[in-house]
């Protein structure tokens, strides 16, 4: 795409299951990609490289792409979170990435992308257009209430659920691990309350917000 899609840490929950179905998995003891922090996930560093290197390739400064651009790219990779095992040992067992994903019996097939908007048709597929789903896959669309039914049903009947959502969202906090969608964000208020709100701080938002003292009053979303 000439450098035109999308690149950047965001993606959509098929990436996952597409690089199982593609390369398999390991146990993360095994690779836990944590070489410059041991205790948590630190990718700002890594991204702007990564960034900065690709801009560099698509500016194509020699007019022709050399044939290491992409050994140089899985190098700064290595860098940051070491190299992925050919082969290793698990609990006195020799796998590979594909072997240890056949014994875990996940059959990526099994796995389905379902979302809920209203410009586009119910109960078919589309591709959703956000920047995140690089990959372009398709999303099989139902009515919102429809949706949480299947949340829910997959949960009590021990199914595993992966929610995507725009994370950016005021009433999203990783802190509290909470989302919401309070009234004082979504409706409408008069011209003096949106300059009260206006003159806040982030954090004086967030503690109205995410009020841990009474719940706040949410809109109702219906589609």
């Amino acid at each position: 795409m000439h450098g035109k899609i999308n690149f950047a840490p965001g993606g959509e929950a098929n990436d996952v299951v597409d690089v199982i179905a593609d390369h398999g998995i390991v146990p993360e003891e095994i690779y836990s990609g944590l070489k410059v922090d041991p205790e948590k996930h630190i990718h700002g560093e890594m991204d702007k490289v990564l960034q900065e290197y690709v801009d560099a390739i698509v500016s194509n400064p020699d007019k022709k792409l050399s044939t290491v651009w992409e050994d140089g790219f899985q190098n700064v990779i290595n860098s940051y979170l070491g190299e992925i095992p050919g082969s290793f040992e698990y609990k006195g067992e020799n796998y590979t990435a594909a072997t240890f994903t056949e014994q875990l019996g996940i059959n990526p097939d099994d796995y389905v992308m379902i979302t809920s908007f209203s410009h586009q048709p119910f109960y078919s597929s589309f591709i959703l257009e956000i920047p995140d789903n690089w990959s372009w896959k398709e999303s099989y669309n139902v009515p919102l209430h429809e949706l949480t039914q299947i949340v829910d049903s997959a949960i009590y009947n021990e199914y595993s659920v992966v929610w995507a959502a725009d994370i950016s969202e005021e009433g999203f906090n990783f802190k509290h691990g909470l989302a919401l969608a309070p009234r004082l964000l979504y409706e409408s208020h008069s011209d003096r309350e949106l300059v009260k709100w206006s003159k806040k701080t982030d954090e004086e938002k967030e503690e109205v917000i995410f009020n841990m003292k009474k719940p706040v009053q949410e809109i109702k979303v219906t589609q």
